[in-house]
This record gives structure tokens, sequence and C-alpha cells, in this order.
């Protein structure tokens, strides 16, 4: 299985998270992300997971992670967000949050995949962003 997201940061030096509606992991949060659907490209399935979960249209500027575990592959891109918020899928997500590194790394065990979360959102603190030819 292949998952597809984006880490989102604003001016205020805030990560965008989102709060999982999911029964099996109600309350934690996570970053928008979602399952690439058949014959989709990275870059628009991110895109995609990003507005349905969040509300927002974004760009997608660089790679910041390509994560895997026992379930899955993940690809995780830094997007900028350029449409203000529309309404997010409300059966899936309970709330779009945002939140300083700082209390990202305060609420470490309400994430739904610590590892991979905090990585990626550290690789964006360290300015470690990939440019997007490195998928071509």
């Amino acid at each position: 299985m292949i998952i597809v997201g984006g880490i989102i940061k604003n001016n205020e030096n805030k990560y965008l998270l989102v709060k999982e509606k999911k029964k099996q992991y109600f309350g934690m949060y996570n970053i928008p992300a979602g399952h690439l659907e058949e014959n989709e490209y990275l870059l628009d399935g991110a895109k995609r997971e990003i507005k349905e979960e969040t509300g927002y249209d974004v760009n997608i500027t660089g790679l910041v992670q390509i994560g895997n575990t026992k379930d899955f592959t993940s690809f995780i891109f830094y997007s900028e967000i350029i449409s203000s918020q529309g309404s997010f899928n409300s059966d899936e997500i309970l709330s779009v949050e945002w939140f300083s590194y700082e209390e990202i790394c305060n609420i470490k065990d309400r994430l739904r995949s610590p590892i991979l979360i905090m990585d990626a959102i550290k690789r964006v603190e360290d300015n470690k962003i990939y440019s997007l030819d490195i998928l071509k």
C-alpha cells in the first residue's frame, strides 16, 4: 500500500495536523495523508488527500520523506497552501489544527505514527527538503 501526504507549515512556524475520526485511530493526530488511488500520480494523490482532510488546496514544492513500515510505503511532500480553507471530510477527520514544533514534541504519544511524523517534521525544521526532481 502507498500512502501520500504533506507537511504544511504556516508563516507563524506552525504545522497543520489533522485529528483522526476513524475508530481505530480516534483522537490521534496525523499529517494530512491517505492512500494513493490506482493509476494516480504521487503528487496528484497527495494534493487530493490534503484537500480531503484539510479543505486546503496546496502546491507541492518538495519531497520531505519516503517512509516504510510493514504495512505501507509513504511519500510525504512539503506543501504550501494556495487557497483559503474550505470544508474537510468530517467522516474521517474530527478537526484540523495548527501546532508549533515544540507542541508536537509534547503530544508524541498522541501521534498516529510518531516516528515517521516526528522525522518528517524535524526534516522540515532542519530545512532538509528534497527537490521534486529526485522523483524524475
